[in-house]
């Protein structure tokens, strides 16, 4: 599994999977997410990312937006459907009022 979403570890692992790479980049206000998710992957294995579950959100300030595009360029064509959408506890935030918007993209067969 994959997560983009910036949010933390434990998203990975409530959903029982196995991080593809390191479980956590660890961030900052300068932390380019972007940069760093095109890094780590560019050291992962085609065949690990290909068949890969990603996690994915739009919401949040730490969020790697370029997703697509660095999976894209790892892979030749983006290799993935939508799988499901689910709202959770902002895992970053003490307001445990606020939420967050995730997609799961399984890989395409």
């Amino acid at each position: 599994m994959i997560d983009f979403t910036g949010q933390s570890p434990g998203l990975v692992a409530i959903a029982n999977g196995a991080p593809v790479g390191a479980i956590w980049l660890v961030g900052g206000d300068i932390f380019d997410g972007d940069a760093m998710a095109r890094r780590a992957l560019g050291y992962a294995d085609v065949a690990e990312v290909r068949s890969a579950w990603l996690l994915t959100s739009d919401d949040g300030p730490t969020v790697i937006r370029s997703w697509r595009a660095i999976v894209t360029e790892r892979l030749g064509k983006f290799a993935h459907e939508e799988a499901g959408r689910f709202t959770i506890p902002d895992p970053s935030s003490d307001d445990k009022s606020k939420s967050i918007d995730v997609t799961l993209w399984k890989p395409s067969r």
